[in-house]
């Protein structure tokens, strides 16, 4: 029944290792970081690190 598969799924998940693939979010993250780099040059703010 369900609330069987759903305890030994959280038993399965407390014991083991689970390994997690997400597609997409990774560019998401890199697109709105080089957009907060550009906003930021146009208002002035922030620091520039030279060669990082």
């Amino acid at each position: 029944d369900a609330k069987s598969k759903r305890s030994n799924l959280a038993q399965w998940l407390r014991t083991g290792n689970v390994i997690y693939k997400s597609v997409g979010l990774g560019l998401m993250d890199l697109s709105m970081g080089l957009h907060m780099i550009e906003f930021a040059k146009q208002k002035g703010v922030g620091t520039h690190v030279q060669g990082f």
